[in-house]
């Protein structure tokens, strides 16, 4: 799969997380193409440190898990992605302004060049 660059990449992480409110899976290899491996690592840390949660103390009901803080795997993946769209917003406005001054140098200098007649 090629690469995404700034506008697909933003576009995408928007319409997976939608898909992730609304309760619908997103294959691993969907998530290893829109995340970075920094984020990647914070997804299973994040998933790690819920497991070691789950681990110390028993919740009986759904107001115990929110109170010990308890999250589920698709809770912890729309944290990631919410996150990854901060970023990738970031990117986008960079990669946006990068276009626009390349296009404005690119015109300068060729006006610079033009020979009137």
């Amino acid at each position: 799969m090629p690469k995404l660059d700034a506008t697909h990449l933003f576009s995408r992480l928007v319409i997976r997380l939608e898909q992730l409110e609304a309760g619908e899976e997103i294959a691993a290899k969907e998530l290893r193409s829109l995340l970075t491996t920094k984020q990647l690592k914070e997804l299973d840390d994040a998933w790690k440190k819920q497991q070691e949660l789950r681990k110390g103390k028993r919740a009986r009901t759904p107001e115990e898990e929110k109170a010990l803080g308890w999250k589920t795997k698709r809770e912890v993946r729309i944290e990631v992605f919410k996150d990854a769209i901060a970023a990738a917003d970031v990117a986008f406005h960079q990669f946006s302004r990068h276009l626009i001054m390349s296009k404005l140098n690119w015109r300068e200098s060729h006006e610079e060049n033009e020979i009137y007649v």
